[in-house]
């Protein structure tokens, strides 16, 4: 199935607009451009019969766009008590910054759709329908993706299929321009074995990067589409797990989904480490692919206090019950914010991440690809995890 979500943003001519919080000096040349000054609410949707999730980038940088909101449901046009919470929050060295607003308004079951009115405009916003019974029980893989190649996509689907008893997908699509969402939903669905298989358009700046520690404090898009995915498809799933699409992961301990769900939290936290393919002689040759890449970069040790570090280890991703994260927490990229009980990483968990499947849109991958193998050596357990994979399937 195919989602949109209901929006409200504000014309760039408005002179009304949000206001950053890194310091201008710390900002890269790029960053207002990049930087999303417009959006009040990503989605408004259905969270239990008598409420209504807004969910959007942080508003208390957004002046009057909060202090003056009013709401009316329709069509029965009555006036609606909400609550605001901003207790969402990223410490970064030392430095703690809202990434994202989320309001909760009492609305008849009855009512399609929410007037909003305050000093920076107005709009109606139809209530999205609640999807949580769609992915109840289900094995989730949740991403979110741009311009990703649908083989990579789906060569994702089957490895997590195969090895991590995934069964159901949902992916947000961040705008992507070299193919439509009914397009990739039509690849995604040719790859057996997955019972609930979901694209939401998610048309928003995903917001300028991090220029250094205490800085990653304007990339909402990703937060808002967790918080999105969690309260409007995936409540009540058996477990999810949060992976990019030139990630896969693998445990030595059975399948991530089971693992988080026969944890003491409901949770579990692992990290990455890089893997390249052999150099291509042929730079025409087609894209590459997720089982080429069979060369693990190897670690460097630099002491860190009293202890040494591994400086080429990935940052941690996660899986998660949702049933049993606190409602106070917020899924981030690399945690889960606020749920302080899973800070343990697990060392028999962890997953790869693959250098050459990549746009490049963040740096230029190229620069990491395999032209000796002096940094490297062949990764056993991942060409094993390969062999079990049905590739065309």
């Amino acid at each position: 199935m195919i989602d949109t979500a209901s929006a409200w943003t504000l014309p760039e001519n408005s002179p009304y607009r949000r206001e950053p919080a890194r310091p201008a000096s710390r900002r890269q040349a790029n960053f207002e451009a990049e930087f999303d000054a417009r959006t009040i609410f990503y989605d408004c949707f259905r969270a239990t019969k008598t409420q209504v999730m807004l969910i959007g980038p942080p508003l208390n940088r957004f002046a009057r766009a909060l202090d003056s909101l009013s709401i009316h449901s329709l069509p029965t046009r009555g006036q609606c008590h909400y609550e605001v919470d901003h207790q969402f929050t990223t410490g970064l060295a030392n430095r703690r910054t809202h990434n994202l607003c989320r309001v909760v308004v009492e609305v008849p079951e009855s009512d399609a759709s929410l007037h909003l009115q305050s000093a920076v405009g107005e709009t109606v916003l139809g209530i999205q329908p609640n999807s949580c019974e769609v992915f109840r029980g289900r094995r989730v893989l949740f991403t979110l993706s741009k311009n990703n190649h649908p083989t990579w996509i789906c060569d994702w689907m089957r490895f997590h299929r195969d090895l991590q008893n995934a069964d159901a997908v949902l992916l947000y699509d961040n705008a992507s321009t070299t193919y439509t969402a009914n397009s990739l939903l039509q690849a995604m669905q040719q790859v057996s074995g997955f019972k609930v298989v979901s694209v939401v358009e998610w048309p928003y700046k995903y917001g300028p990067q991090g220029v250094g520690p205490g800085t990653w404090d304007s990339a909402f898009s990703q937060d808002g589409a967790m918080e999105d995915a969690r309260w409007r498809y995936l409540a009540h799933a058996h477990a999810v797990l949060n992976s990019d699409i030139d990630e896969l992961a693998l445990s030595d301990e059975g399948n991530l989904f089971d693992i988080a769900a026969g944890s003491a939290t409901g949770c579990v936290r692992f990290s990455g480490r890089w893997v390249n393919a052999p150099r291509k002689s042929d730079p025409t040759e087609s894209a590459p692919r997720h089982r080429e890449s069979t060369y693990q970069l190897l670690p460097e040790w630099r002491w860190k206090g009293f202890r040494p570090k591994d400086t080429k280890l990935c940052p941690t991703k996660w899986a998660v019950v949702p049933g049993r994260c606190p409602a106070n927490a917020h899924w981030s990229v690399h945690e889960i914010v606020g749920m302080r009980a899973q800070l343990m990483k697990r060392d028999a968990t962890y997953y790869r991440h693959f250098s050459q499947i990549s746009t490049n849109w963040k740096n230029n991958r190229k620069d990491m690809e395999l032209s000796d193998r002096v940094r490297h050596k062949e990764d056993a357990k991942l060409q094993q995890a390969f062999a079990k994979v049905k590739w065309d399937e």
